[in-house]
């Protein structure tokens, strides 16, 4: 049986803030997560708006091939906003721009979450939204970033971190994976799966896992870790069905995996699952076992 998926309020307003030059995938990946879970819910649970700081809302992209036009000047985006999403490029992370810094300030309190994918982080911390909190970009700037903004408390490992309202990922295909994540937090894990497979990204990473550095063996665990939440969302395998059918060795052995990765047991998965309208936690940085 399947675990139907929680539903959502539809025309969630999310504004993609672009400063060029943007690196194309950047924009382009999470833009393709949000409108591919309003093709398969069958109804716009998102509306997505491309505004930016560029006078002519011309916004070229780095490699010189593309160029985009958003639909409006940050300055013409009117609320209300749900959710803000700063994209940018290599050369964007020394922008020094007042006008916009003022503006993620005025709206960083009125919205519910502002992310920004790989070196927008930049921006984020020179509006000084930042100061005092974790957040991470792609693992080259992690250093720059640290200097540069002493104040933010910079995460080198992890592909996204969550603080408060604000998100920041380390860039490029985990600027899917953090628009996959409020996809899970807004209609919860199903629907985030199934836009997953859409994208034919089999692995769904949790903010947790580490940039690089990855070992066979651990990636091994993280796919069968994967799969076993499918079947723990989708169906009503028992906990030592599910492990027999993902290659655990037993219950004991998909327990730890899941503490480890997840940082909270199968069963629990599962309940968190399928309640509503709470969201399934992301891997938290300090995990503690949990009762199975």
């Amino acid at each position: 049986m399947r675990s139907s998926p929680r539903s959502a309020p539809t025309g969630r307003r999310i504004v993609v803030v672009a400063v060029p030059p943007v690196d194309e995938l950047d924009l382009v990946g999470p833009l393709q997560v949000f409108h591919s879970v309003n093709r398969l819910a069958g109804r716009p649970i998102y509306r997505v708006e491309l505004a930016t700081n560029a006078r002519d809302r011309t916004v070229d992209g780095e490699g010189g091939v593309l160029t985009f036009v958003a639909r409006r000047h940050i300055t013409r985006v009117a609320a209300p906003c749900d959710s803000v999403l700063l994209v940018c490029g290599l050369a964007s992370r020394s922008v020094r721009d007042r006008a916009l810094s003022a503006w993620l300030r005025g709206m960083a309190g009125r919205v519910r979450r502002m992310g920004a994918v790989c070196v927008g982080v930049f921006l984020l911390a020179e509006a000084g939204l930042l100061d005092g909190r974790r957040a991470t970009t792609h693992w080259r700037f992690g250093r720059e970033l640290a200097s540069a903004y002493p104040k933010v408390c910079v995460e080198h490992d992890p592909v996204w971190v969550k603080d408060g309202v604000f998100y920041t990922s380390a860039g490029i295909s985990a600027g899917v994976d953090l628009a996959l994540a409020w996809v899970e937090e807004d209609c919860g894990a199903a629907l985030a799966h199934e836009a997953a497979r859409e994208l034919v990204l089999f692995l769904r990473r949790p903010a947790g896992q580490p940039q690089l550095g990855t070992t066979p063996a651990q990636h091994v665990l993280q796919l069968r870790v994967e799969a076993a939440r499918r079947l723990l969302e989708r169906t009503e395998d028992g906990l030592k069905g599910v492990a027999a059918r993902t290659g655990f060795g037993g219950v004991d052995v998909m327990r730890r995996a899941f503490v480890r990765l997840l940082g909270l047991t199968p069963r629990r998965y599962r309940e968190l699952a399928r309640q509503s309208p709470s969201p399934l936690p992301a891997a938290p940085a300090n995990r503690s076992r949990q009762g199975a």
